[in-house]
């Protein structure tokens, strides 16, 4: 039995304990559509009937709280559920879909959401994610395809508390003449664990610094040195008038990467997935960038790039730094999610979205910045890949 042919109203379907049955939301104005009168048929097979043969948290329209009318509609599929919502194209600021999910342990999910897409949908249209770190609203394209079966858009990584404290909001606030969807919403936990190793490996980090020589890096020479097993950077005492970067041979796709630093005064970085930019004598890079000094440490920015992605709190910086000491630097990079630490403490986090064109791998670099004379050591500097 196919259930889109069928008017929404009590809607069957079947699974291997025989048929249940899905009601609509009690708020929900009825779909004008006939029953099987479809715009895109052969998206038809991309619909998924029943909501908990799905991973993680599932909350369907038929789960969320609805501010202002919405109606239903089954006339674009595909969807989750037995339909989905949307704003009627009227009181654009005044409606929105609320779902509340009650997460039996805190931790990290990816949060995702459902649409069908045309070109009369919204291109501008806000959703806001509640979560441990605040509130994060993003903008989605709903004409755009959703890469997960069609049907389901990623919206990042964020971290929930356990409980009821963490929502989705979808609104029609900006969205113009256009129509808003409102379907499901999935909560997956992170999976960025690793194997363990196998029994009797000695190390699963692998050093990409000797302590002794700059052998497997490339750089100015005049600019890099190795004293006293850190290697040492610096543009004393007249500074340098552009970037430059001391760069590792290989590149690395997942990966925690760990480096110690110790930092006086001036700016500098450690840069990751990173591609070469300019003249090969010039030894510059752009790309991701794991921020320090400038009172940045621990930002997470994109060299050459978008700039600031995810700032550091300055006040929680400046109680784990040990000025004139050695500090660690802890970068973890898991498909589309950048999480740096200084000293275990998480200082950045950050998801790129699915539309953004990013290297999925590249360099490690690291950065003497233009400007007055500084001085800057590394030392300890070790790899471990991921399993993507």
């Amino acid at each position: 039995m196919n259930h889109h042919l069928l008017p929404i109203a009590l809607v069957f379907v079947a699974n291997n304990s025989g048929l249940f049955a899905f009601e609509p939301h009690p708020d929900a104005v009825p779909s004008s559509h006939k029953p099987g009168e479809v715009d895109i048929p052969e998206n038809v097979k991309f619909i998924v009937a029943d909501p908990k043969k799905l991973k993680g948290i599932v909350l369907d329209e038929t789960d969320a709280v609805l501010k202002g009318k919405w109606q239903y509609s089954t006339h674009t599929p595909p969807y989750v559920g037995i339909g989905y919502l949307h704003d009627q194209k009227s009181d654009k600021g005044k409606k929105s879909v609320t779902w509340t999910p009650n997460f039996l342990r805190a931790g990290n999910y990816e949060v995702r959401i459902s649409h069908c897409y045309n070109v009369r949908r919204s291109t501008k249209t806000p959703v806001t994610i509640r979560h441990a770190g605040g509130k994060t609203t993003v903008l989605i394209n709903q004409q755009d395809v959703p890469r997960h079966g069609k049907l389901f858009r990623s919206l990042g990584v964020f971290a929930f508390n356990a409980g009821k404290s963490g929502s989705v909001t979808i609104s029609n606030d900006g969205t113009g003449g256009k129509y808003v969807i409102a379907d499901a919403v999935q909560f997956l936990p992170e999976a960025v664990a690793v194997d363990a190793p196998a029994p009797g490996a000695a190390d699963v980090f692998k050093k990409l610094f000797d302590g002794k020589t700059l052998e497997g890096w490339r750089g100015d020479p005049a600019r890099w040195s190795v004293k006293n097993g850190a290697i040492v950077g610096s543009t004393e005492p007249n500074g340098i008038k552009a970037n430059t970067f001391l760069i590792a041979g290989g590149k690395y796709e997942d990966f925690i990467l760990r480096v110690k630093f110790k930092h006086a005064k001036g700016s500098s970085g450690i840069q990751f997935r990173s591609v070469t930019a300019g003249k090969p004598e010039e030894f510059r890079v752009t790309g991701y960038q794991a921020d320090i000094g400038g009172g940045d440490t621990g930002t997470f920015y994109e060299e050459k790039g978008r700039g600031t992605l995810a700032a550091a709190d300055r006040k929680k910086i400046k109680s784990a730094l040990k000025k004139g000491d050695w500090n660690s630097y802890e970068i973890k990079v898991a498909r589309r999610t950048v999480e740096l630490k200084i000293n275990g403490q998480v200082t950045a986090r950050y998801t790129e979205k699915e539309d953004v064109k990013v290297p999925r791998s590249g360099l490690i670099a690291l950065q003497l910045q233009a400007g007055p004379g500084m001085e800057i050591a590394f030392k300890d500097i070790e790899i471990r890949e991921l399993k993507p």
